[in-house]
């Protein structure tokens, strides 16, 4: 069994650096050697952290594994949610997209009608535009707060599809037929799969989203933009 003091210790050691001594987090957590050490290795196993030498090594994905980890071990969501970054979140979601052969933008800002707006991450693909709203929140998505985030994602959405500079910023060509996909990413996994035709996606699990995502599936919200004029 897993032990959650060990896993928020790592995540609390490791926010500044990618690298551990055992020594160190033994003192943390008040355990002895060959114990933390056992700890360790199921956790290599897992693909959770790197131990070798003495020395635990992650990155961002294993941090966010480590947490979701904690997590199921009934770690208190606003410890967790402290010990990691906003940038943790963005940087899967622009590693996924990437990985999905997409082009991606950052922290995307544009005007529509005099008001300000912004998208954390776009990914621009062949046929789809998928934007995300990046939410590094202590509680799932869900209810009414659930209901107002994707009310507010898909008003971006259709403002941002509809914006002919912005389609130009974005790299998309006057004639391209693409469909616009909102989606909230959330560090939890414990909340319903869809919110107004909005998915919410589990950080973790964004990837494999991404490489299913089908624009054409039953009760997906979508905006369909072609040229300079399209419709939903």
């Amino acid at each position: 069994m897993l032990n959650k003091d060990l896993l928020l210790a790592v995540l609390k050691l490791t926010m500044d650096t990618d690298q551990l001594g055992l020594e160190d987090l033994c003192g943390a957590v008040r355990m002895p050697a060959a114990e933390v050490k056992r700890h360790l290795e199921d956790l290599t196993c897992q693909g959770a952290l790197t131990f070798e030498q003495h020395l635990v090594t992650v990155d961002v994905e294993k941090r966010l594994s480590i947490a979701v980890m904690a997590l199921r071990e009934g770690a208190d969501p606003e410890r967790v949610c402290r010990l990691l970054s906003w940038q943790e979140f963005e940087e899967i979601a622009v590693r996924s997209l990437r990985a999905n052969g997409y082009s991606v933008f950052k922290h995307f800002v544009f005007k529509s009608n005099d008001h300000r707006r912004e998208i954390d991450v776009i990914g621009v693909g062949q046929t789809l535009v998928v934007c995300l709203d990046c939410k590094h929140w202590m509680k799932g998505i869900r209810g009414t707060v659930g209901e107002k985030v994707a009310a507010r994602q898909i008003e971006r959405v259709r403002r941002l599809a509809a914006n002919a500079e912005s389609r130009s910023r974005l790299g998309i060509q006057a004639r391209q037929t693409l469909y616009f996909v909102p989606a909230i990413v959330s560090l939890f996994d414990n909340g319903p799969r869809f919110i107004n035709q909005v998915p919410i996606v589990p950080v973790l699990k964004l990837n494999s989203f991404l490489s299913s995502l089908d624009p054409f599936v039953e009760g997906l919200f979508t905006v369909k933009m072609k040229g300079q004029s399209g419709s939903h």
